[in-house]
């Protein structure tokens, strides 16, 4: 069992990723977790560059890698030339943008585009690349999208005009004579798009005088020139031509290998106060295997500090911080990503509390399996926010904090990790869990299963713990009938040559119960034991992925099916409450910054109330 629901949960994410359009993922967080490691809030990856003005690439962006990058990651939906017509294109909802046309990209600033590479338009059906992608290849591929609709006519025009306009100011490579005339900054120009270069021209700004004499066509020419200042621009058809193995860039020949590096970091309190006199732990994998711990303990100043630390691309660094009893982990950081040698880790610890009140249920998934006979396996997958500023903890070790109530017969409890006795202590009715739940969003998740009797009819009675934001509830087609005055149908859907049943809740309170009507007997599409992992896994790639794998067609066959009359919108309360489900999700796995989860979940909420307000009409 324990290694079904291994295979389970890396299943689960790896068909996540194939349905959520175009997008690659990556192992690397698929290591052995440090000892008593404590499961993070999943952080946005772009949570840190909210502002665009303060994103630019630390070395010149490599487009004929970027080429490489795109062709495998970004070619099936955008297309070759990069106007929309991949392969995929035509499965999406709404059309990719032609990024490859210049009427575009002019408009483009390669600051926003890195953004979106990083963490996808969720409103596009896009994915983001944090995870798949290092941050170098990021900048390599919005360098080579940029690259498409620049030629090489138009940038030697564009030089010629800038030696003879231009470069008496700005000297004739660009640097100028400071800061203020210095266009090769690449925290400059990696913040302006074309267009906005020529209105600076056209127009003039501060003392810069506006350039006379030049069309727009020579202006644009002069722009595309200053993007390559910055960039290792090189214009489409001469990357077309080359490849990144016959033409290295600059850097990789002058770095030289690095063999050590720094690992350092400061540890701050959740109010971005300096901790000091925190042991902090340095844990180095290579793979699944630790290569390198060590200890140290933070300053006055709550810095820590690792020198002489082995290297190697492909190795990972964590660093954990003990506090208030319990661990906190920096993120991970991949060796690949490395720009210097000194690698920084910073880590947020938090105070510690018992008190659950503003503990909530996220998502509650739960699978029923007919592959025992006599028996119906049931699943459950909690996702937990924890909404306060402290790590809620277990008040002692037999006094768990969260506490999981079992319905009457349940037996053979089985946990995805952990067991009786360390993680988890059997309770009165259920069992409690002692995993200390760190603050944010999606910040815990627990997996467990057990087994009911069944013969032909059953009630299950699930107590809810904790107030369940939404429920979702998927029945294998067999035979069996699900009856509840809760749970809402939400159709059918065909996964690995079976079909499922879901049902859906919303706003279950603490201490309810969902009751659960199970009748008719099993036949047909049961499974077998040995099959559960991808029965489970096929449902629940459907409800985490509803909005991203093509939840819309069965949304319009349905309407054609039962006439339902068209909603003005387009839009109808089941499919955005299906988009709100797998917008939450996405936010839970670290693929949305928190500024725009937040703004797009208010938008599908206020659309929702809109709906339901017609509907009442």
């Amino acid at each position: 069992m324990r290694r079904l629901f291994r295979q389970f949960s890396l299943l689960v994410w790896l068909l996540l990723f194939l349905l959520t359009g175009c997008s690659g993922w990556s192992l690397a967080a698929d290591v052995t977790p440090p000892p008593n490691y404590t499961p993070q809030a999943p952080r946005p990856v772009a949570q840190s560059v909210a502002e665009p003005s303060s994103l630019f690439p630390l070395v010149p962006p490599d487009p004929a890698q970027g080429k490489v990058i795109y062709e495998e990651k970004c070619l099936p939906c955008h297309g070759e030339k990069g106007v929309g017509d991949g392969p995929q294109a035509m499965n999406l909802p709404n059309p990719p943008p032609p990024i490859g046309s210049l009427e575009v990209a002019q408009n483009a600033r390669p600051a926003d585009w890195y953004a979106v590479v990083t963490s996808g338009r969720l409103d596009r059906f896009m994915p983001g690349f944090s995870e798949s992608l290092s941050d170098r290849q990021r900048w390599d591929v919005v360098a080579y999208v940029l690259s498409m609709s620049i030629s090489s006519s138009a940038v030697e025009q564009g030089k010629s005009l800038f030696a003879t306009q231009c470069a008496e100011c700005h000297g004739e490579d660009g640097k100028g004579m400071g800061a203020e005339t210095n266009l090769s900054r690449q925290e400059l120009l990696s913040n302006r798009s074309l267009q906005e270069l020529v209105e600076v021209m056209r127009n003039g700004k501060g003392t810069m005088p506006p350039v006379a004499g030049l069309s727009n066509e020579d202006l644009l020419g002069v722009a595309m020139y200053l993007r390559t200042l910055s960039f290792t621009m090189v214009p489409q058809e001469e990357i077309s031509r080359s490849t990144p193995e016959s033409q290295p860039s600059s850097e990789a020949v002058a770095d030289q290998p690095l063999s050590k590096v720094v690992i350092k970091g400061m540890v701050k309190n959740s109010r971005g106060e300096a901790v000091a006199d925190v042991p902090v732990t340095l844990y180095v994998y290579s793979g699944m295997e630790m290569t390198l711990e060590r200890s140290t303990t933070t300053g006055t100043d709550g810095t820590y500090r690792f020198e002489d630390v082995p290297y190697e691309a492909q190795q990972i660094y964590i660093a954990q911080a003990t506090f208030g009893g319990a661990t906190f982990n920096s993120e991970v950081f991949h060796g690949i990503d490395a720009q210097g040698t000194e690698l920084v880790l910073p880590i947020t610890v938090y105070e510690t509390t018992s008190d659950v009140s503003l503990v909530k249920v996220e998502r509650l998934h739960i699978f029923f399996d007919f592959s025992i006979p006599g028996k119906v396996q049931v699943a459950e997958l909690y996702i937990f926010s924890n909404t306060g500023d402290k790590v809620v903890v277990p008040a002692s070790p037999d006094q768990p904090a969260l506490r999981f109530p079992l319905p009457e017969g349940a037996a053979n409890l089985q946990f995805d990790q952990g067991k009786i006795g360390e993680r988890y202590v059997m309770l009165d009715g259920g069992f409690g869990d002692l995993t200390p739940i760190a603050p944010g969003q999606g910040s815990y998740q627990v997996l467990f299963s057990y087994e009911l009797p069944y013969e032909r009819k059953t009630s299950i009675n699930l107590t809810m713990p904790f107030d369940v934001t939404a429920a979702v509830v998927l029945l294998p087609q067999s035979g069996v009938k699900l009856q509840s005055k809760q749970l809402m149908p939400m159709g059918q859907r065909n996964v690995q040559d079976m079909t499922f049943e879901m049902f859906t809740a919303g706003n279950l309170q603490a201490g309810s119960a969902l009751d659960i009507q199970l009748s008719g007997k099993p036949g047909g599409n049961t499974g077998n034991a040995s099959g559960w992992v991808s029965i489970v896994v096929g449902a629940v790639m459907f409800g985490l992925a509803l909005i991203g794998s093509g939840y819309w067609l069965i949304r319009q066959r349905r309407r054609a099916q039962q006439d339902v009359p068209e909603i003005p919108t387009g839009e109808t309360e089941d499919a955005l409450l299906d988009a709100i489900i797998a917008l939450d999700d996405l936010y839970q796995a670290g693929k949305l910054p928190e500024k725009v989860y937040q703004k797009r979940r208010t938008e599908l909420k206020h659309r929702l109330e809109a709906v339901r307000g017609i509907k009442k009409e």
